[in-house]
């Protein structure tokens, strides 16, 4: 039964990272049925205990709050992720290792891109003095669903962190 788990909250992350980057946003329906259907499933075939679930929709709603705290800064979308479908199918402590690698993942990512948009406007200025509101990097807003399918996979495959 664990396989097909995996396979279902795979195959939604993967959709979800393909419309949180061609939209900048997500719809909420698929991970709150995830949600429903994991919690079933442990009544009749348990993975992992029921507290363990719990704190990881807690960390979830720890997410929203911040969301709410920061004016969205971290989207309310990917609350919902961590809290309706990694919360539940890793429980709290993997989550967590999802969410560290996920944002580890996406700060490498920035770095890279930051670096490849200064030297790309460098070239086409033939100028070394850049400022960031010139490169058009600040205010990007950047996708954190397909981070958070690297950290899910990364923990589902290895378990790095935990």
């Amino acid at each position: 039964m664990e396989i097909i788990n995996a396979a279902v909250f795979f195959s939604l992350l993967v959709i979800l990272s393909i419309e949180d980057i061609r939209e900048k946003k997500i719809n909420i329906i698929p991970p709150l049925l995830f949600c429903s259907y994991i919690f079933t499933v442990h009544i009749f075939s348990p993975t992992l205990e029921i507290s363990e679930m719990l704190f990881g929709v807690l960390i979830g709603g720890i997410m929203m709050g911040v969301s709410f705290l920061t004016k969205g800064r971290i989207g309310m979308g990917d609350a919902v992720i961590y809290a309706c479908m990694a919360g539940p199918f890793f429980g709290g402590l993997k989550s967590l290792a999802v969410l560290f690698t996920a944002s580890l993942s996406s700060a490498v990512f920035s770095v890279f891109y930051i670096i490849r948009q200064k030297r790309k406007k460098t070239a086409l200025c033939n100028g070394p003095d850049i400022s960031e509101s010139e490169t058009g990097i600040k205010g990007k807003e950047l996708p954190f669903v397909p981070f958070t399918l690297i950290g899910a996979a990364v923990e589902y495959f290895g378990g790095l962190f935990t």
